[in-house]
């Protein structure tokens, strides 16, 4: 009789759906994507302006700047408002106004002809005696730029 009773034991199978879903897997693909972002977007440069300039071992700025940049098609702009050799002057004392200790940061492309850079460079010194010309790095390589176009 024993054995009747472990023969007659039968072992029931589950054949309900479950419905759950691990959210778990989810979360560590969101986290990740999250960080790739973060990351990527700290290597994206903010000036869209594409220039070339010339080299120097030193990369000081001083801290309160109007931006002035010259590219290789001689299009100019002051931060990121584009002008024109005529209209620069009007653009550089609007932006100065009122604040004396401005100084002009002028980025000009290193393909740009001599003398178109000097008009801009006398048109900075009639609104400011404080101009710098920016530079790259002496380690920086041309192919690095060109590179990222």
């Amino acid at each position: 009789m024993c054995f009747m009773n472990l023969y007659n034991m039968t072992i029931k199978r589950s054949t309900d759906i479950k419905t759950e879903f691990s959210m778990a897997s989810l979360t560590d693909i969101i986290f990740l994507l999250l960080i790739f972002f973060m990351l990527t977007s700290n290597f994206v440069t903010p000036n869209a302006i594409k220039l070339i300039l010339p080299k120097a071992t030193s990369d000081q700025q001083p801290p309160k700047v109007v931006t002035v940049s010259v590219t290789s098609d001689m299009q100019y702009f002051v931060e990121d408002q584009q002008t024109n050799l005529e209209m620069l002057e009007n653009v550089l004392r609007s932006q100065i106004a009122g604040d004396a200790g401005l100084s002009v940061v002028l980025k000009v492309d290193e393909r740009v002809m001599h003398g178109e850079f000097v008009k801009v460079l006398k048109t900075c010194n009639k609104v400011t005696s404080r101009v710098v010309i920016a530079t790259q790095p002496e380690s920086w390589k041309r192919t690095d730029f060109l590179n990222r176009r």
